[in-house]
């Protein structure tokens, strides 16, 4: 691999100040020195989400929980969130709340004694769990 020296980089230097120099009498032409438009990743260009469609993954949830069926609580939780990732935000006003939080802590620890539920059950309340707490999901 052969390292700019000598002439070729002095070309480089040379255009890369022609470069600036160019931008800088545009901004001083202008006096517009913002950036474009950034995009919000977090929410994107995606629609509002489907409120009917979530509270109807959070009433299964909470049927499932009173059924004693916590995979399947787990599930629809995780549905829910995909949908509208806000009710797993506790510092969304959409959240689920302290208690579905404290719910989800004795899942994740009846989990590690080797409770019920499988490894869809840990993959959802692991995911629960991370988007909770900031994680990537």
């Amino acid at each position: 691999m052969e390292i700019l020296s000598g002439k070729r980089l002095t070309l480089l230097a040379g255009l890369l100040a022609a470069a600036a120099v160019a931008w800088a009498a545009g901004v001083a032409a202008t006096g517009d020195l913002r950036l474009p438009p950034a995009v919000d990743i977090r929410q994107g260009d995606a629609a509002a989400p489907d409120t009917a469609r979530v509270s109807a993954e959070i009433a299964l949830a909470k049927d499932a929980e009173n059924a004693e069926d916590a995979a399947a609580a787990l599930a629809h939780y995780r549905a829910a969130a995909l949908l509208d990732s806000r009710i797993v935000d506790p510092r969304s006003p959409a959240f689920l709340g302290p208690g579905f939080e404290a719910r989800l802590k004795n899942w994740i620890a009846a989990q590690k004694k080797g409770g019920a539920g499988g490894a869809q059950a840990r993959s959802d309340a692991a995911y629960l769990f991370r988007r909770m707490y900031g994680g990537c999901g």
